[in-house]
Order: C-alpha cells, then structure tokens, then sequence
C-alpha cells in the first residue's frame, strides 16, 4: 500500500508546529481501545524529535517538534553559571575546540506525559557536548508545560544545570567528585490537579535514596510554587491527588541512618510518618502506590540480623491502611534480591520481581496470566502515566520501540505494533497514553 506524505512546518527558536499524516495504528486486538497514544521519535535522516498523538484507526498526527539541525547556542542559551564552567573547560584543554570538529548541539524531548485536553508535560534536554569526547557536556533538562495549540509559548516549569550549584551544597553521596553531574529522572503527574513531584539525581551514585532530591511543583496557578524534599524517593500519589507518599532518609551517621515512609498532604501540610526504622543507606529500588485513597502498598527493608550491622536484610512488601492505621505484609513477597518493580492499575496490584507477578489485592495473591508474566520479565521498559493511572504500556525494547503491550486495569492485554506506523529512520523513543 502506497502513500503520500504531507507536511508543513514553522520554526521558532528550534521550536516548530508540524503536520504530518503516516500509517494509522493497526492493533492486533480489534476491540476499540478507546485511548489516545502518545509516542515520541527521533528522526536519524531530519535530527528531529517530535511528539505523536496516535488513536486506533485514525492516521498518526505530529503535535510538535523540535529540529537539532535548526538549534544553535543562542537556542540552548545555557544559564551564567553552566556557561562559566564551560569557558572554564576550553582554557583548560577539559574541552576540544579544534575548528574543524564543531561543538555537538543537542535539544531534544526525552519525556512526555499527556495532562489532559492540549495539555502535555514535555522533558527536554539541552546540552553543548565536546564534539570528540561525546560524554562531556554541559547543559540543562528542561520540564515544561505545553499546549499544543499554542507551541511557541511553552511554559518553563523548571531548569536543572548538568552541573547545577546545588552540588556546592549536595548533601548526597559523591557530591565532591568533578565528574558528578544531574538530571531528571523520575516526573509523577498528580492525576487530579495541576502538580506533580520529580526526583533530581546525581550521577555515579551507588545509593538511590542517597543520591535524590525531590521537588514538588505546583503549577495550577500563574506563580510557580516549588518546595524541596532532599534525600527523599519512591514517590507515589494517591488516586484523588489529595496525598502524597515518599521514603525520606534523616540523621545518617557511619552509613546508618533513619529510613522513614511518609505520606504529605497534596497542600504540603500535616505530615505523616506511617513506618521508620534505622537502617542501612544503601537502600534502593524502594517503591510506593495506592490501592486506594486509604489503602497504600510499598517496599520495605526487613533486618534479618540485628548484629549485621544493618547490611543483612530482605525486602518485604507491606500494605498500610491509613483508615485504621494497620500495616500488614504481603505474604510470600519476602525475596533478597532489591531487583523488580510494582504497578497499580486503577487498585489491581501487580509486582514484578525475580519471582513473577502477582495481583489484585491483600486476601489474593493468585498469579496472573502466563503470558503477563512473560511480558512483564521481558519487559526492557514500563511507561505508566499517574493521570491516567488505568494502563500501563510495557515494551521489550530497550531503543526504538516497534511493538508494546498495552494492561489495563481488568487485566486485558492489547497488543501495539507501531513499525507499521514508523518508517526505520523514525525511532520511537517514549510512549504514553490518555484515556477518551
């Protein structure tokens, strides 16, 4: 089957609106899945990035793009600081600036998340990169708010230096050595207000909760509200967007420290810590969701030995009840390994772990699906959206997705084949979607 490719664009400051119609999606379920698909590709032939709405049987639609070619530096426009240490970098010989190898400049979209209407979250970095010695950069991620109807004005949420001046006060691991450098990895969508809550890392870091700082912004109105949680991870929000929930790590002394699960007001008032303990600082992969607004499930370092110096320990997965403030553990979720990963569709519990996956709530603990266990231990990457928390896409490739399988909250998989939509030279990068 042949087509034709139509398109029209206009640039503004590397940013530009496109319209480009492909291949419909074709599903390999013929139920209508009565969603909206959100894809992000990076184009190999035309260095641009863009962001795709796709919905069953309808052909794909490009909302926006950004064009690398088109970028220059006055488009990165690094921040004093950023741009000091880079002059800095060249008179040193840290950086290469032989004129006939050009500074690499990158602007692209690596996150999406859909709010709602026009409205989208989009992460982007920005970065001037040695043009020989491609993993020195300097540059920022970007988190912005974007209407897709009105493109040229995106709005600026929050900028993080590559080598912002928080180091300068960075309490976490590592934080004197040069090489250090941070970048957003983890954006939660309240699902019911204007507000979300990311985690800034730094990188080389052994240690997840160590190793995080946590802003909570709050952009429902024309003034920014911004509040900082250092050392703090594992974040989750309750279904009404009502409550937030977070490990925080306090008092750390010889690597012990006080490990404690909380759960925050959406307002930032009145506090609660449901569970702490003492423990070891190298926690990681600690993680929280809801069943429900009163009902929360997360990980939990269990001490074997009290003589092991806080080192011998399991994870467990607990259940806390916020209406009668009862934790219960998860039976038969005890396993050494820190590996894995759990996911809540709309209150149908799933865990992913070195033992497989299992579900629904506290009194079943059946396993699902044989073949949702396969396509949860194939699984390279989960893209779950917290506004719309009744799906989650899983993907068995780790770069230029072509297929994914779509879970929603009854259990029912879907199958997406997105090579039909995406030539080769077009690589899917990210995935979301949006309920109708």
């Amino acid at each position: 089957m042949s087509i034709k490719t139509f398109l029209q664009h206009t640039c503004v400051f590397g940013f530009c609106t496109i319209s480009i119609f492909i291949l419909p999606l074709h599903s390999a379920n013929s139920k209508d899945l009565n969603v909206r698909f959100y894809t992000l590709s990076e184009n190999a032939v035309t260095s641009r990035s863009s962001l795709w709405q796709i919905t069953d049987h309808v052909p794909a639609k490009a909302l926006f793009t950004i064009n690398s070619l088109a970028t220059t530096e006055h488009d990165i426009a690094l921040s004093d600081h950023e741009q000091g240490l880079l002059k800095s970098a060249i008179n040193n010989g840290g950086f290469s600036t032989d004129a006939a190898y050009p500074k690499r400049l990158i602007r692209k979209m690596l996150r999406q998340w859909p709010l709602g209407d026009s409205h989208f979250l989009l992460q982007i970095t920005n970065a001037i990169c040695d043009p020989i010695y491609s993993a020195i950069c300097y540059g920022y991620d970007e988190l912005i708010d974007l209407d897709v109807n009105q493109p040229q004005t995106p709005r600026s949420l929050l900028k993080i230096d590559y080598h912002d001046k928080m180091l300068d006060s960075w309490t976490g691991c590592l934080s004197k050595i040069p090489q250090i450098h941070f970048s957003v990895t983890d954006v939660v969508p309240n699902p019911t207000q204007n507000k979300l809550a990311l985690i800034i890392k730094g990188s080389g870091c052994y240690s997840n909760l160590l190793n995080s700082l946590v802003f909570m912004i709050d952009f429902s109105s024309s003034v920014l509200k911004i509040t900082q949680m250092p050392l703090a991870d594992g974040l989750s929000w309750s279904p009404d967007g009502t409550q937030f929930a977070y490990f925080s790590l306090t008092d750390c002394q010889y690597e012990i420290c006080n490990l404690s699960f909380n759960v925050l007001s959406a307002q930032n008032v009145n506090s609660a810590t449901l569970v702490s303990a003492r423990a070891s600082q190298r926690q990681q992969q600690l993680l929280s969701g809801w069943v429900n607004n009163n009902l929360i499930v997360f990980r939990w370092p269990k001490l074997l030995d009290l003589s092991s110096n806080y080192d011998d320990y399991e994870i467990v997965t607990k259940y806390f009840n916020l209406k009668i403030a009862e934790q219960l553990e998860l039976t038969g979720s005890n396993y050494s390994d820190p590996s894995g990963d759990f996911y809540l569709i709309k209150g149908s519990f799933m865990f992913v772990g070195t033992w497989g996956v299992t579900g629904n709530s506290p009194a079943s603990q059946s396993s699902l699906m044989s073949s949702m266990v396969t396509n949860f231990a194939n699984a390279k990457q989960v893209f779950f959206n917290s506004r719309y928390p009744d799906k989650v896409i899983l993907s068995d490739q780790q770069n230029c997705i072509q297929s994914a399988t779509v879970i929603d909250s009854t259990l029912t998989q879907f199958s997406l084949d997105l090579s039909r939509d995406f030539p080769a030279n077009e690589c899917v990068t990210d995935l979301s979607l949006a309920s109708n």
